[in-house]
């Protein structure tokens, strides 16, 4: 273990005080409920769907960085490690389940794995349209570095794909499909030289030297479910 974080307040603390700030506002106090943004805690509201409809400032920076995750589902923006957790821990509370809480691992939106630590209780019976749920997590510790967390490493090179143009990340694909830089140049409509400066554009950022390497790269990730390139 690398990092411990320290809070001001316990989880248990934590738990009760964002509870009462979330209840009562739904109840009609809404500058209660803007208080989630004064917790260290990832503060979250869904409704029934598993969509999210309210997040504060902490979850924000952890789990997405800075882009708004407010509309759409888990799976289309939390890192692949830790979607199975919140789409089991989801039906848990949809099912019938008052609350529930639990110590699992995952990556944030820097693709380090942490420690975390969730809790999740039911919205439903406030009879509030789109709050079915209410989710608190807190990072805990720091799992490792880069060299003993290969999943910290995938997740890097997804978002060093990601950040590619177009045309370079379909010219990885074309070549992870076996396809040469003369048969690629001519279904780009580009020069073979063209392709080839893309080419070790597309290698420097996934760290490869060789295309069996870009393969096996472009292959893990669509494994692991970062990417879906139709290898």
């Amino acid at each position: 273990m690398e990092r411990i974080f320290s809070f001001r307040t316990t989880f248990q603390q934590a738990i009760q005080e964002i509870s009462e700030a979330v209840f009562v506002g739904l109840q009609g106090d809404r500058t209660s409920l803007e208080r989630i943004n004064d917790f260290e805690d990832c503060v979250y509201l869904k409704n029934e769907e598993g969509t999210l409809t309210l997040v504060n400032e902490s979850y924000l920076k952890f789990f997405t960085g800075s882009e708004s995750p407010i509309g759409r589902h888990a799976k289309a923006f939390l890192d692949p490690t830790i979607v199975d957790v919140s789409k089991h821990t989801d039906a848990l509370i949809l099912s019938g389940s008052d609350h529930l809480e639990c110590d699992h691992t995952g990556a944030g939106a820097d693709h380090q794995m942490y420690l975390l630590r969730t809790y999740k209780c039911g919205l439903r019976q406030l009879k509030q349209p789109g709050f079915a749920i209410l989710g608190i997590t807190r990072p805990l510790e720091v799992i490792g570095d880069e060299k003993a967390n290969p999943r910290a490493v995938m997740g890097q090179l997804a978002q060093a794909f990601r950040e590619l143009d177009d045309r370079d990340r379909e010219i990885c694909r074309l070549i992870a499909l076996g396809k040469s830089s003369v048969e690629i140049g001519e279904q780009l409509n580009m020069t073979s030289r063209n392709v080839d400066i893309r080419r070790k554009k597309g290698f420097a950022a996934l760290k490869v030297e060789k295309p069996i390497e870009l393969v096996r790269v472009l292959v893990r990730l669509q494994e692991r479910g970062y990417l879906d390139l139709g290898l």
